[in-house]
């Protein structure tokens, strides 16, 4: 899978509008082009890696380092073909 950043950018804005960051207050936000996604930790202190998954980007305040997980999907900014 691939991020459209401009077309996710463009749907933050539209969505956001001009939000600030929930711990110190600025607007510095930057969108990480990659894909990550949480994993599950399992009774016995394992991971589970197999089955469905989440796929988030990286939302990051530039100036303190909050960072907030956007759903790719739910954005409909996954490249088509990936």
């Amino acid at each position: 899978m691939k991020i459209n950043t401009e077309k996710l950018v463009k749907r933050l804005n539209q969505k956001w509008k001009d939000i600030p960051c929930p711990f110190c207050g600025d607007h510095k936000w930057s969108v990480d082009p990659k894909i990550v996604t949480p994993v599950e930790v399992l009774a016995n202190k394992k991971m589970n890696l197999g089955g469905r998954f989440q796929p988030l980007v990286p939302i990051t305040c530039g100036c303190c380092g909050y960072t907030a997980f956007i759903n790719a999907l739910v954005m409909d900014c996954v490249e088509e073909g990936e």
